[in-house]
């Protein structure tokens, strides 16, 4: 009888074991990886329909007339992109501190949206030196400074670990977006790429496409075409200020940025991101959960390349140029370019 009763409770002990380990790794696979965003907006005015009026009895109308109704059309259900309806916008940021030297702060700044129900994808690129209302650092005499700037300037004030500060930081980056140009992502993803390498040795390395081979101040050759960058290649890649100065340094750390996303979203790399995120914490940091994260990466698999999209806010139609080389944004001109490109 008692071993009888000593198996019951193995068995027992068994169910319950499997029963809370489902609901803790369910829990895990679903839980934001880092602190969400919150974007502080400003509420919209209730507006009463066409058809009504302030002083609209609650009570409807006495009518001699029977009403007809009309009998409910049937609505074609939208097909599930990755078992998801509806859209997503993700903030990519890819920051840098690596050369004690201005610029400092987020050098590659994009907005992806993807389009479940459409089957649609699209990256818009942000000027990290345009200059910007930065009135939400709380700082009077902060309240201009270029797009970038203002991710580093609250990576300095703010408290906690790094990856408390770089959550800060994007939160911030993502407040004054939101202030200038109404866009509002729902979640972050941002790339260190000071302390990136060990990562890209973990991922087996980022390809990228160069148009010409070029040779950095310390006679580091990258030829032309596509090549693998491990991790010491690509940190040389994004530090190096010669071929081109500032302005191609900000290009090549686009193009590491571009390639991180597609390697991050791979169906290849996505099973072990979040192993890899408390392995190299700090490097990549995101508020999006396992379970987004496969869903996103399903997305990048299904979606054909016909069906991307890439804005880049340059040229005079969206970007005004001073004769010291000072970035102005049309403001009203780049929201309409964004409500065109995202369907907002």
């Amino acid at each position: 009888m008692k071993k009888v009763l000593i198996i019951v409770a193995v068995v027992l002990l068994l169910v319950l074991f499997l029963v809370f380990g489902v609901v803790l790794v369910r829990k895990f696979f679903t839980q934001p990886l880092a602190e969400p965003l919150a974007i502080e907006t400003t509420p919209q005015e209730f507006i009463l329909l066409p058809t009504e009026s302030a002083n609209d009895s609650t009570e409807p109308e006495a009518t001699d007339t029977p009403q007809p109704t009309k009998a409910p059309q049937p609505t074609e259900a939208p097909q599930a992109l990755c078992g998801n309806i509806g859209k997503i916008q993700i903030l990519l940021t890819g920051a840098d501190y690596s050369l004690g030297m201005p610029p400092f702060g987020a050098d590659a700044i994009r907005l992806l949206q993807i389009d479940f129900d459409n089957a649609t994808m699209t990256t818009v690129a942000f000027p990290r030196a345009m200059i910007v209302n930065t009135s939400a650092l709380g700082d009077p005499l902060k309240s201009q400074m270029e797009l970038g700037t203002s991710f580093y300037e609250m990576k300095q004030i703010a408290q906690g670990s790094n990856t408390d500060k770089v959550v800060a930081a994007t939160n911030l980056l993502a407040q004054v977006m939101y202030d200038n140009f109404e866009v509002n992502p729902n979640y972050f993803l941002t790339f260190q790429l000071d302390s990136i390498g060990a990562v890209i040795d973990a991922i087996g390395g980022v390809e990228v496409t160069l148009a010409e081979e070029i040779t950095t101040e310390r006679d580091v050759t990258f030829p032309a075409g596509t090549q693998t960058l491990n991790g010491r290649m690509a940190t040389e890649f994004v530090r190096a200020r010669k071929p081109g100065g500032e302005t191609a340094r900000l290009q090549r750390q686009e193009l590491l940025v571009d390639a991180l996303q597609k390697q991050i979203f791979s169906s290849a790399f996505v099973k072990s991101v979040p192993d890899l995120l408390t392995q190299f914490q700090g490097a990549i940091v995101t508020d999006l959960s396992p379970e987004q994260i496969l869903s996103v990466a399903c997305a990048y698999e299904q979606i054909p390349d016909s069906s991307e999209t890439y804005v880049n806010l340059i040229g005079d139609a969206y970007i005004l140029t001073a004769e010291d080389g000072t970035l102005t944004p049309r403001v009203e001109e780049i929201k309409e370019l964004l409500k065109e490109s995202l369907g907002n």
